[in-house]
């Protein structure tokens, strides 16, 4: 059986330093169409997984986790990316990037993905103003009025009744956007949930009011600290769901276990 590996290319793709495409490699364990018996397991060249389309975009794309739906041949992939902040083309890229969780299909088993047909954004944090000063400075001095929180570092997994959870990271409880990187950068964990394999997700807007959908909300982690990073998620054998996370406070490893409901039915 064939196994990927998923990871991302930050070696300029594209010739464009500063931008990073996700990618996944395929290892062949016997080929018995080479001749060769030192080819007969391979490892395939890498396929791109996510990239912007456009290369006035600035593509941040990694931190890839994937899922198969049910037996099928569907992969859904969520990664880290940015909210297509635009730069002009073949400048170099520094940060702060602002966070966006991104998510990609593939129909084949991982051979080909629909980037190009656009990735979806499956959370990215509203826009809100910076508190002012009494004198009109804005407190937080170090982005724009109007600046992107994030939402990053995200980890998928299917649980036992075939639905999908997400969790990841994200600064968008705070009065203002942390400063990625650094000290400065207060994160809760925070998770979603998909009853249609990755089609839909909570929060859920409808396009039709009239509609009837089931969703899940998006909640917090209540259990976490306020300097989480890199969260993840499993699920026991007895059914419950647990987040892992480092504590950037206690340069600590954490767990924690969440309540996943209650189911939410959304009607007008």
């Amino acid at each position: 059986t064939p196994s990927q590996v998923f990871g991302s290319n930050s070696s300029g793709p594209g010739n464009f330093s500063g931008h990073q495409w996700a990618t996944v490699k395929t290892f062949v364990p016997y080929n018995a169409n080479e001749s060769d018996p030192k080819k007969h397991c391979t490892w395939k060249d890498p396929v791109t997984v996510s990239r912007t389309m456009n290369n006035e975009l600035l593509a941040r794309d990694g931190m890839v986790s994937v899922v198969q739906i049910g037996n099928s041949d569907t992969l859904v992939a969520t990664l880290e990316s940015v909210d297509l902040e635009k730069i002009p083309a073949g400048v170099d890229v520094v940060s702060p990037y602002r966070g966006a969780v991104r998510i990609v299909r593939s129909e084949d088993r991982g051979k080909t993905w629909n980037f190009a047909q656009g990735r979806e954004v499956l959370y990215s944090p509203e826009r809100r103003s910076n508190k002012r000063r009494y004198n009109g400075s804005v407190e937080c001095s170090y982005y724009p009025v109007n600046a992107k929180f994030n939402a990053f570092q995200p980890w998928l997994t299917k649980l036992r009744d075939e639905s999908l959870l997400v969790v990841f990271a994200t600064d968008e409880d705070e009065e203002c956007p942390g400063e990625t990187s650094t000290d400065n950068f207060s994160l809760t964990a925070k998770f979603m949930r998909s009853f249609d394999g990755g089609i839909t997700w909570s929060p859920l807007s409808l396009s039709n009011p009239m509609d009837k959908k089931f969703a899940w909300k998006r909640k917090p982690v209540s259990a976490s600290p306020k300097n989480i990073w890199v969260p993840g998620v499993m699920q026991r054998r007895n059914g419950t769901v647990i987040i892992n996370y480092i504590d950037r406070n206690k340069e600590a490893f954490g767990l924690t276990e969440i309540d996943v409901g209650p189911f939410i039915k959304i009607s007008q």
